[in-house]
């Protein structure tokens, strides 16, 4: 692979990461890692101000790997038919709040004070999100391995697809790192 062509990617190379604001930034003053490398390809509701709201969360390792996959999702092609929509009868109501401000203001972004009954509600919506082969087999959910599964709703994005599960997860585990402090 030519390393001298540009590619966008959301994986940093180095830990300097060229945006506008840092372009003129030597290897001697690099800038701190982050998950994302470029917003090219990203859905125009893939706010910097989302990244790094993500970003935030503490989850590790783990956590920053999920928001890497999450983000090179979003950057592929929408496939055919793709007015999947995730449902939004079982959808925690934190949810609902939060799409009617859209906001990373931290009065925007709901607190989860009773994490058992948002983690409930929110496997609840997650299993109903699932494929059919994929529900009804209990907690947690099966995994399959191959080219040929059809992931029927999982296939929602933008605003109001899977963008919705990753959010509600962080609230998730940002109540949680908060309570065992």
């Amino acid at each position: 692979m030519d390393n001298a062509s540009p590619t966008p990617s959301l994986l940093p190379t180095s830990n300097t990461i060229t945006t506008p604001s840092n372009a003129n930034q030597t290897a001697a003053n690099p800038v701190p890692p982050k998950v994302f490398a470029s917003f090219d390809g990203l859905s125009k509701f893939i706010t910097s101000s989302a990244v790094e709201y993500l970003e935030k969360v503490p989850g590790g390792e783990g956590w920053t790997n999920m928001i890497k996959s999450y983000l090179r999702l979003e950057q592929l092609p929408t496939p055919q038919g793709s007015a999947v929509r995730l449902p939004v009868e079982t959808r925690p109501v934190e949810v609902s709040m939060w799409m009617k401000a859209r906001s990373y203001n931290d009065k925007h972004i709901p607190w989860v004070a009773d994490i058992s009954a948002y983690s409930k509600r929110w496997i609840a919506w997650w299993t109903a999100c699932q494929p059919l082969w994929c529900q009804g087999k209990g907690w947690p959910l099966p995994k399959e391995n191959g080219d040929h599964v059809s992931w029927g709703k999982l296939t929602a994005r933008g605003q109001s697809g899977l963008f919705l599960v990753v959010l509600s997860t962080a609230w998730w585990a940002a109540s949680l790192n908060s309570a065992d402090d």
